[in-house]
């Protein structure tokens, strides 16, 4: 009987001690998540991946076009190939990462290469993906035209498409003395660069945007940054002349870029008048109105 009382009565202490303790960590768990709402901490989520990242790298003189390679770098510290590129046309490519995994083990490099698709000159060294730019929502503008003395009179807009993206439009403004942009044209092109055939003449700030659009015109990105380049009223050096004045090289990079771009080589500032695919007729009646603005005396 007394042995029955005693069980009994430790089963009650027990049990009674077990209420005690849940009731102690349940309320510590509440003052706990009440002192971290008052400091205001949280717990932050983890990342997302990036579903694409954009590739960038300086032109290569003599490149035609560019082979990129995304490697994986194994436990082992070998890096084998995931996946190669061998006709990129632009200083940059932008990569869907789809099936491309892990994320931190992949690199990439970058090779020019001739018209022929024959090397000239060795791959970069691998750089990690996961610095590039993530996720872009526009193509990414890379006319050089700050780095110039003088913005070309007939300019071309370049740009890295996004992946896919073939078609797009150019949008062309002039900066108001309110500040305001004013829209003047809009340029149906391709894939990477589209040639200006309007001269620039008229003094100002002239600022530029792109966006991928399909077939039929409707837009599949957002606009791009503004880009921008500006018109002086005079120059003392001016060249008029067709395809060769306009500048570009290797075939595929079109003369906004400085490494083409003749003018930047000479040791005194001189404005292009250059316009692709001018015969002397042409570069004859467009003088008056294309040279006589900017008064050269050269």
């Amino acid at each position: 009987m007394q042995l029955r009382f005693f069980r009994h009565g430790l089963g009650v202490l027990l049990a009674v001690l077990l209420v005690v303790s849940m009731t102690q960590a349940s309320a510590a768990g509440k003052s706990v998540e009440r002192g971290a709402e008052r400091s205001g901490v949280r717990t932050p989520p983890e990342a997302a991946l990036p579903s694409s990242v954009l590739l960038r790298w300086a032109p290569y003189n003599g490149a035609v076009r560019y082979e990129v390679r995304i490697l994986v770098r194994t436990a082992e510290g070998r890096m084998v190939e995931q996946q190669k590129l061998s006709r990129v046309y632009t200083t940059g490519v932008h990569i869907p990462l789809t099936g491309l995994l892990p994320q931190d083990d992949l690199y990439w490099t970058v090779q020019p290469l001739g018209y022929d698709g024959t090397p000239i000159a060795a791959a970069s060294a691998p750089q990690p993906v996961r610095e590039a730019l993530a996720d872009p929502p526009a193509p990414i503008l890379t006319a050089e035209y700050d780095k110039m003395a003088y913005a070309p009179l007939y300019p071309v807009y370049s740009w890295i498409p996004l992946s896919g993206q073939t078609h797009h439009e150019v949008e062309v403004y002039r900066r108001a003395a309110d500040g305001r942009d004013v829209f003047l044209h809009t340029l149906q092109a391709g894939e990477q660069d589209v040639y200006d055939d309007a001269a620039f003449t008229v003094p100002g700030h002239y600022v530029y945007r792109v966006r991928g659009v399909t077939t039929a015109g409707t837009p599949i990105s957002d606009w791009s940054a503004g880009g921008t380049f500006d018109v002086v009223p005079h120059t003392p050096i001016a060249a008029i002349g067709d395809s060769i004045t306009h500048g570009g090289g290797a075939i595929t990079l079109p003369p906004s870029y400085t490494l083409y771009d003749w003018e930047t080589y000479c040791t005194v500032p001189v404005k292009n008048l250059g316009h692709s695919g001018d015969t002397t007729a042409d570069m004859l009646a467009r003088f008056d109105r294309d040279v006589l603005p900017f008064a050269p005396r050269v």
